[in-house]
């Protein structure tokens, strides 16, 4: 091929990998690696910008299953994935997002209504659980009683 045609061809412009995902950098055929050398000490500049290109597609780090956008890497660590940590609202332990509707099935401040009906006000659950046993072991057999003729 004679030096001109390979020139022009070298400066043509080329696009992000993930362009079709929104990414508008561009750069020339003759920063891309023709094929991959044993032993490159520097990137190209396509290498070095898909290593931080915002629209690639990474996986979570937390390991949740997610893939997503780079630049949609702070919202899906705070507030979509699953592996995040977030405090219990009602006993403020820290507990991995995924597993927050299983504490709350045993946790001792979550709010429950008087298993007696007697109240429009919710306990928490360690207190519903104490006061029902009480119910059960001194009122109830002290009620029977006074019936009892």
């Amino acid at each position: 091929m004679d030096k001109p045609l390979q020139k022009r061809i070298q400066a043509l412009r080329v696009k992000c990998s993930y362009h079709d995902n929104g990414c508008d950098w561009k750069g020339e055929l003759r920063e891309l690696p023709v094929c991959p050398p044993p032993t490159q000490p520097h990137p190209t500049h396509l290498q070095a910008h898909v290593q931080e290109c915002d629209y690639a597609v990474i996986e979570c780090p937390k390991k949740c299953g997610d893939s997503y956008e780079r630049r949609f890497h702070e919202t899906h660590i705070t507030e979509d994935c699953a592996r995040r940590m977030v405090d219990c609202q009602y006993c403020k332990k820290e507990i991995k997002h995924e597993q927050l509707e299983e504490h709350y099935r045993a946790c001792t401040n979550f709010p429950l209504d008087c298993p007696n009906g007697c109240s429009k006000i919710k306990y928490p659950r360690e207190e519903v659980s104490h006061n029902y046993t009480i119910i059960l072991t001194i009122a109830i057999p002290l009620r029977l009683k006074q019936y009892t003729p």
